[in-house]
């Protein structure tokens, strides 16, 4: 469940994120648990990150890790995640919705690269992922504060072209429904 400025919206994933806003700003929360072929790992994996500097945090959900033909979890999005950060500038980006969409294809970009070399087979197709002629592989949530004014972009990466559908909470609601918020 994804509760932005009052109004939810279910989103389907194995991972339980809760986001809210208030005059403080937001309030994120999620569980802890890690899978793999159905086995639970850990109920203590840490999912929301804060992007330094920028008053954003990030979530990843769904895979985040995949292996190749020579290792198991070899491709590890979560530990790759920092380095996305660092190669994709702030800067480059007039809203919240340009930076989620390069930060979500530098990381699917790692896949691709994997899968083009021969390293790592066909990206997940399980049909609780599917979406008409494609599978989700993961979800990436972006949120935080922008010139005052609440922000959160959602951006599922897919199997298949197009590579990412985008959600952008941040026109559901004017700049100044937002701001009176601060005014309380």
């Amino acid at each position: 469940m994804l509760c932005f400025l009052g109004e939810p919206e279910c989103i389907p994933m194995p991972s339980a994120v809760a986001l809210t806003y208030t005059r403080d700003g937001f309030v994120i929360a999620a569980d802890g648990r890690a899978r793999t072929n159905g086995e639970i790992l850990s109920e203590t994996t840490q999912k929301i990150f804060p992007i330094d500097g920028l008053g954003l945090c990030y979530a990843l959900c769904g895979r985040a890790a995949f292996d190749t033909k020579n290792k198991e979890n070899e491709i590890d999005l979560l530990k790759d995640a920092p380095y996305a950060i660092t190669a994709i500038s702030a800067n480059d980006h007039s809203d919240l919705s340009g930076y989620a969409g390069s930060f979500s294809m530098y990381l699917y970009s790692l896949l691709k690269k994997a899968q083009e070399s021969g390293q790592l087979e066909t990206l997940p197709t399980k049909e609780t992922d599917r979406h008409g002629d494609t599978h989700d592989i993961f979800h990436l949530f972006v949120a935080g504060l922008l010139s005052r004014t609440a922000c959160l972009v959602l951006y599922n990466v897919l199997s298949q072209k197009p590579a990412t559908s985008r959600t952008d909470y941040t026109r559901l609601h004017s700049p100044k429904r937002a701001s009176s918020l601060w005014a309380n």
